[in-house]
């Protein structure tokens, strides 16, 4: 965890002094994110600026920027490295540089781009966000890591080039607009987050994971991938115990990369599968006789929420110093101008849970937080392998694996649920013409559905196949209509909705994929969302304040590939899915919750929490908004919908968004980056 800043002025009106000057306003914004000091680079009109926080052994050598003078390149970088070893070896370096310091992360992403150019990125693993002038070639060359666990925002015209870690920092700069992206806060508003490169400043970008730039006066700014996940690839080993040796491995490797610091390490411990899994695996990893810190959320008033039991069963393994914060004597909004000192965007979130476990970690010394984010996706559940059995004709085998998944997660309408899954397959094959495969589903379906065959014939073809033909009719007259935002957000301002700018921006979105083939391409989908950054991103700007890096091991690219290329009977099996994780943990996780069927939704304590806590703040911003909400708000179907949350509690989540884009709008009034 540290801040860079980059400048280049591409207009001769900035002279030496000014670059300076623009930097060190940059600079400023970013010193939380670097206690252990700060620097600055220039020459002529470009700078380099660095806020340093050292977690490992080699950073507290690092002094950034720092360069190679026989390369002519100096980098600003806020990194970790895993595969330190391996790139001393390819790059043939001695174990030590000359100066018996070791060799420092930036020093190594300068030696990769010596030797690799723009094709570095490629031989990199772990966490980075870095910025490189090279003076021989006169460019800047940037590039942020695969699934964009550190931040990297940009500005680009014709007169300057500005990166930084933080938007704020950028909005220091005179010469950068602040002015409000209305699409950006229009996906907002409808919880739609999939662009990665908008954020909610019209003229600053972010660098998507897994990309990189180029820039240069006479080429002008270029952005490329340089990774990308391949689903082609397909793993075949010979038994159930060879996939889990072979996830245990990797996964120990994942683990053991993120416990490389020179501080205190703790890990965040929710009771889940993943979190539990970290901390189990990091504790075996560590020195014996070192305890392992542990932070976990309770709701000992909220028993339906408390996950006690399962924290228990971990840290009753031994070795562990638990900590907890009782967060429900707390609401989701109770430390809102704090979490908006930090953060730059309307989006909230659970913010406040992760501001009340990184303070208490902060509070106990420790600087490196490792948490169980995101092993849902990384693994996958498989909840799609019945569809896929059932579209390759395997119906009794995707029916039973259905019905046992039902069973276990304890699903209150198990008929309704199997005819959610299978119908819309059943009319894929009428489409199809597939009328053999067709033929063998009636039977079997047909019992576990509960409907005579000849019924289920109606319901399960017939109607949908003339619904298809149907809406074949109606797209081939008038194009296929987009849903309707007004309905199903009523709270926003039909003079916003409406738009032109705003009508294009929702037309032009790619539509969600549904209905995905195979297990592999649904997870596919969601490991290369835009959304898959954003909980990091909020996460990072709420611990860099309090001198903490936040590591996620089930975010290791190694570890992500393997999981991706898995069969899905090693997602999914006899209904209990995340299977070869249950199976590669076993003797490690307590077997409560290597075989808990389910997760305990915290829903009922972000609304008791709310209603408790946090009431009084909204009811005030609802009588009393700032004027810019209104631009995008209908302020009377807003205070509706929020009356009626009191009825329907998950109301609240509808609004959400809009209550948090009020605040931010009221801590905007008073904050010094007012757009």
């Amino acid at each position: 965890m540290s801040g860079i800043v980059g400048l280049w002025y591409f207009s001769s009106r900035c002279n030496a002094d000014g670059v300076v000057k623009g930097l060190w306003d940059l600079q400023s914004a970013l010193k939380h994110r670097g206690p252990d000091g700060g620097g600055v680079w220039t020459e002529g009109p470009v700078g380099l600026g660095h806020q340093l926080l050292k977690t490992t052994p080699e950073s507290c050598h690092e002094q950034s920027p720092q360069g190679l003078p026989e390369a002519h390149s100096v980098i600003t970088a806020d990194v970790r490295l895993d595969n330190r070893l391996d790139l001393i070896r390819q790059l043939g370096l001695p174990d030590c540089p000359s100066s018996s310091r070791p060799w420092t992360d930036p020093d190594l992403i300068l030696k990769a781009y010596e030797r690799w150019d723009t094709a570095c990125p490629q031989h990199l693993l772990g966490a980075y966000a870095f910025l490189i002038w090279d003076a021989r070639r006169q460019r800047m060359f940037g590039a942020r890591d695969p699934f964009g666990i550190k931040p990297f925002y940009y500005f680009y015209s014709h007169d300057l080039f500005a990166v930084a870690s933080e938007i704020k920092a950028l909005l220091r700069s005179p010469h950068i607009p602040a002015q409000l992206n209305p699409l950006r806060i229009a996906d907002l508003l409808t919880s739609n987050l999939q662009d990665p490169v908008a954020t909610s400043y019209r003229d600053i970008l972010r660098l998507p994971g897994a990309h990189q730039l180029l820039v240069s006066a006479d080429q002008g700014l270029t952005i490329q991938r340089y990774w990308r996940l391949d689903p082609s690839k397909t793993l075949q080993l010979p038994n159930d115990q060879a996939y889990a040796d072979a996830f245990q491995e990797i996964f120990k490797q994942a683990v053991d990369c993120r416990l490389r610091s020179a501080y205190p390490i703790g890990t965040q411990l929710s009771g889940g599968m993943d979190s539990s899994a970290v901390s189990c695996m990091a504790r075996q990893r560590l020195p014996s006789r070192q305890p392992l810190p542990t932070f976990s959320a309770r709701f000992p008033r909220i028993p339906n929420c408390d996950e006690m039991a399962y924290i228990q069963a971990v840290l009753d393994q031994g070795g562990y110093v638990p900590h907890f914060v009782y967060a429900d004597r707390t609401g989701p909004l109770s430390h809102w101008q704090e979490l908006w000192t930090h953060l730059d965007e309307p989006a909230l979130g659970n913010g406040y849970l992760t501001w009340l476990i990184h303070q208490a970690a902060q509070q106990q010394g420790i600087r490196v937080l490792l948490s169980g984010y995101d092993g849902d996706t990384t693994v996958g559940h498989g909840t799609g392998y019945p569809a896929e059995l059932a579209r390759s004709g395997r119906w009794k085998l995707a029916i039973a694996e259905m019905q046992m998944l039902i069973q276990r997660l304890g699903h209150p309408r198990p008929v309704e649920m199997m005819r959610q899954k299978f119908f819309p397959i059943l009319a894929t094959l009428a489409q199809e013409g597939r009328w053999l495969s067709l033929a063998k589903a009636i039977a079997p379906l047909s019992r576990a559905v509960q409907l005579p065959r000849r019924r289920l014939w109606i319901d399960g073809f017939l109607i949908p196949l003339s619904q298809h033909l149907r809406g074949q009719i109606r797209r081939r007259t008038r194009p296929l209509p987009r849903p309707d935002r007004g309905q199903a957000f009523p709270f926003l301002n039909p003079d916003f909705l409406h738009h032109p700018d705003i009508v294009h921006h929702f037309e032009s979105q790619p539509l969600i994929a549904d209905g995905h083939e195979t297990a592999q391409s649904q997870q596919l989908q969601l490991l290369c969302s835009g959304i898959i950054s954003l909980p990091m991103e909020l996460v990072d700007l709420i611990s860099a304040p309090l001198g903490i890096e936040p590591r996620y091991p089930f975010m290791d690219q190694r570890l992500v590939e393997f999981c991706l290329a898995l069969p899905p009977d090693q997602k999914l099996r006899q209904g209990w899915s995340r299977y070869i994780l249950r199976q590669a943990m076993d003797g490690i996780l307590p077997d409560q919750v290597q075989w808990r069927a389910s997760k305990t939704s915290p829903a009922q304590a972000f609304y008791r929490g709310f209603d408790q806590y946090n009431a009084p703040l909204v009811e005030d911003l609802l009588a009393h908004p700032p004027p810019p909400l209104l631009d995008y708000i209908n302020l009377p179907q807003l205070r509706q919908l929020y009356a009626d949350h009191y009825r329907s509690p998950d109301r609240l989540n509808q609004i959400w968004p809009a209550i948090t884009l009020g605040l931010w709008f009221r801590h905007q009034e008073s904050s010094p980056y007012t757009p």
